[in-house]
């Protein structure tokens, strides 16, 4: 686990969880997902989850530019800043096809659940 990540994790939660210990063994993946909180729920308007993970990166040791920087999907890591366009782009797209039960282009592929 990268040790930047991990002392956050540590910071934040008194220890690192295990969704974070089992993305772990993939340093750039880890690092998305820890930085993706704050997009994911700006990009969902959900001020609570935003508030409450705006709270947890700064207690983990995340700068006010690191999280300004996550909150609107954009990092100074050129990988983790690409997982965060993409991870941002497909909750968009996700919702509105959802929402406006936008018509399959494609082949169907059932839901899982």
């Amino acid at each position: 686990m990268t040790s930047t990540v991990s002392r956050r994790c540590k910071g934040a939660f008194g220890l690192v969880p295990n969704m974070f210990r089992a993305v772990a063994h993939s340093p750039a993946a880890l690092t998305s997902m820890w930085a993706q909180f704050g997009a994911v729920a700006d990009r969902n308007c959900c001020d609570y989850c935003l508030s409450a993970h705006t709270l947890l990166g700064k207690k983990a040791g995340a700068t006010a530019g690191e999280m300004a920087g996550a909150q609107s999907g954009r990092s100074d890591d050129p990988r983790t800043d690409a997982v965060l366009k993409l991870a941002t782009l497909n909750v968009f797209t996700n919702y509105l096809n959802v929402a406006l039960d936008v018509p399959v282009d494609f082949e169907r592929v059932p839901l899982t659940r």
